[in-house]
């Protein structure tokens, strides 16, 4: 990590444990996000610059209200595209669920 990137300012402290200190400013992806990351062994390369900070997400697909109250040891912290990906392949597991509950009962 070259420049410091400033910490968010809600949640600070979570953040600066997980992104700053734990992940070391990089990405800890390992494909959650779709993309295997083959040409880097399986893991994300990138790394947090100014401008383009960590985001933090539960390591677990789980609801907005629980993510807000989730530990440290229970998020990850992830590069913009990574955590656009994770979110996307989240979104589509999410509607599969519902498609697949749904069934044969459908109206439509």
């Amino acid at each position: 990590m070259n420049d410091p990137v400033p910490a968010p300012l809600a949640g600070a402290a979570l953040w600066t444990v997980v992104a700053a200190e734990r992940a070391g400013g990089r990405c800890e992806c390992r494909g959650e996000c779709g993309n295997p990351h083959r040409k880097d062994g399986g893991t994300c390369r990138r790394e947090q610059r100014p401008g383009r900070p960590l985001h933090l997400a539960p390591s677990t697909n789980v609801s907005d209200t629980k993510a807000a109250t989730l530990p440290g040891d229970q998020l990850m912290a992830l590069c913009p595209p990574c955590h656009d990906g994770l979110l996307r392949t989240r979104r589509r597991d999410r509607e599969q669920t519902i498609r697949q509950s749904a069934g044969t009962d459908a109206l439509f």
